[in-house]
C-alpha cells in the first residue's frame, strides 16, 4: 500500500512544485541578504571615508 502510494506519478509532481517553491523562496532570501550585507557595507566604507577626510582635513586642488 505505502509503495504503491509513492509511486503515484501526481505525488511526485507535487513534491516536485513544493520543493521548486520551496528552493526559489530560499534562494530569493540568499540573494535579498547578499544584497542587504553588500549595501551595508558600501555605506561603511563611505562613512569611514567621510571621517577620514574630516579628520585629515580637506584636500587643497592646488
Amino acid at each position: 500500500m505505502y509503495l504503491h502510494l509513492c509511486l503515484k506519478p501526481d505525488l511526485w509532481s507535487g513534491a516536485a512544485i513544493i520543493a521548486f517553491l520551496t528552493w526559489a523562496y530560499l534562494s530569493g532570501h540568499i540573494f535579498l541578504f547578499g544584497a542587504y550585507v553588500n549595501v551595508s557595507y558600501y555605506q561603511l566604507k563611505q562613512q569611514q571615508q567621510q571621517r577620514q577626510v574630516i579628520s585629515n582635513g580637506m584636500p587643497s586642488r592646488n
